[in-house]
């Protein structure tokens, strides 16, 4: 397991992270359907065009997650790295910030990453091999006026992928 504190060869992690999040498709940016990043990253990083196979998901919504996972488990691609990157935010008083925003920050942010650890991980962990980087934020490390939910569900992050890597 890789976090934070992690000291690798950034650009090796780099191709073999953009392959598998491109190619095995576990990539989602701002919850948009955002295939032009993906054919960038693509490019970029000379990725063979024939182990291209992008799906797409709502990490929101733990179905979304549940149908992703079920499809690339099923496939004859294994995953090998897990970057668990997606988030969103919502800034301003906590008080004047709706409940059901506050709810999907909670339903991407900390729901959707344990979904996918939870689905990705045992099969990892039965290889013998696997690698999942879940990418937080300085904002875990104290509180954050202004940015209070995103805070406390990226210290959630945090505080789960370190007890992982022990």
């Amino acid at each position: 397991v890789l976090h934070h504190r992690a000291h690798v060869h950034a650009p090796r992690l780099v191709r073999h992270v953009v392959e598998i999040a491109v190619v095995a498709g576990v990539i989602e940016i701002e919850r948009r359907r955002d295939h032009a990043v993906a054919d960038r990253l693509h490019c970029h990083h000379r990725l063979d065009p024939a182990r291209r196979a992008e799906q797409v998901a709502d990490l929101s919504l733990l179905s979304d997650v549940r149908a992703l996972a079920d499809r690339l488990l099923a496939s004859e691609r294994r995953i090998h790295v897990l970057v668990n990157n997606a988030g969103v935010l919502e800034q301003g008083a906590f008080a004047r910030i709706s409940a059901a925003r506050h709810q999907e920050l909670i339903d991407l942010n900390i729901s959707g990453l344990t979904a996918m650890l939870g689905a990705f991980l045992p099969p990892m962990l039965a290889r013998g091999n696997g690698r999942i980087l879940s990418v937080a934020s300085i904002a875990a490390f104290q509180p954050v006026p202004g940015l209070a939910a995103y805070a406390a569900t990226k210290a959630y992050v945090l505080s789960l992928t370190e007890s992982l890597a022990e």
